[in-house]
């Protein structure tokens, strides 16, 4: 698992290894993935799942949202360091 947060997005990343067990007869809606999908990406983020080196890996990436005051005062900080 790998959380990143920065002053711009939160990442979050988990992996698991992929089962040696064929999965033919496990039936599956895929609802989960698909709720999760709507809920990051109806909130301006990016979302992936799926097999990568032999791992079945989620990630997600949603940016942060700052309050107008936050924002601008952010702003006036960024110039006077300039």
């Amino acid at each position: 698992m790998h959380l990143g947060v920065t002053d711009e997005t939160a990442e979050l990343t988990i992996s698991s290894p992929l089962s040696s067990t064929p999965r033919h007869g496990l039936s599956s809606s895929r609802t989960g993935l698909e709720r999760m999908a709507e809920r990051v990406l109806g909130g301006s983020g990016e979302f992936h799942a799926g097999e990568s080196d032999g791992r079945w890996v989620v990630s997600a990436r949603l940016p942060i949202a700052r309050r107008a005051d936050e924002q601008q005062e952010q702003e006036q900080e960024s110039d006077r360091k300039s």
